[in-house]
């Protein structure tokens, strides 16, 4: 049977499993997309079909069109992660530098109580607020988890830790549930 034929034939086919893949129904542009992807899928599907496997051409489409569909979506999915991960390192290297001033200033700072040095010391932690104002409350326990890992890995108590934090002791291990949630999703990423 002649390739062209079979795509033809199996059109409808590629646009029905192209339509269980787009989220919103009335969004045509991202139907149109959708379709042209499941087409393109089934073109390749008739080039790669061999008629001596004894397997009907519409079987080895549907699994062909579906598989492809999923390592397009895993594609995006890594490229989000990348994304968010590359947004999360820079928003915690502008944290860090932020910190660095501040310590640096008060490093600097001679005992004398200027209002030069308490402007900028107060612009610095403003400033450093409004990054940690930033993170989505999820990211805020984890980030205040990842504090408290770091701490007990530097020898201070866990009461120490809550007086110094000011948090409850259920917050405390919530916060580190969700720390411990992250380092092992990152590790296994």
């Amino acid at each position: 049977m002649d390739k062209e034929q079979i795509f033809f034939d199996n059109k409808a086919l590629a646009l029905n499993i192209a339509h269980g893949y787009f989220e919103d129904k009335y969004a045509a542009v991202e139907r149109e997309d959708y379709e042209q992807m499941a087409l393109m899928y089934l073109w390749e599907a008739s080039m790669e079909y061999k008629e001596s496997e004894q397997t009907k051409f519409s079987t080895f489409a549907t699994t062909y069109i579906k598989n492809s569909f999923a390592d397009y979506f895993r594609h995006i999915k890594r490229q989000k992660r990348a994304a968010l991960y590359q947004r999360e390192t820079d928003r915690n290297q502008e944290n860090d530098n932020l910190e660095e001033s501040l310590k640096n200033l008060e490093a600097e700072n001679t005992g004398e109580d200027s209002l030069s040095y308490q402007l900028l010391r107060l612009d610095l932690e403003r400033d450093l607020l409004r990054e940690r104002r930033k993170l989505r409350k999820s990211e805020k326990s984890t980030a205040a988890g990842l504090e408290i890992l770091y701490a007990i890995l530097k020898g201070v108590s866990g009461a120490e830790i809550m007086e110094t934090m000011e948090i409850p002791e259920s917050s405390y291990y919530r916060c580190v549930k969700k720390a411990r949630k992250h380092l092992w999703q990152v590790a296994m990423a």
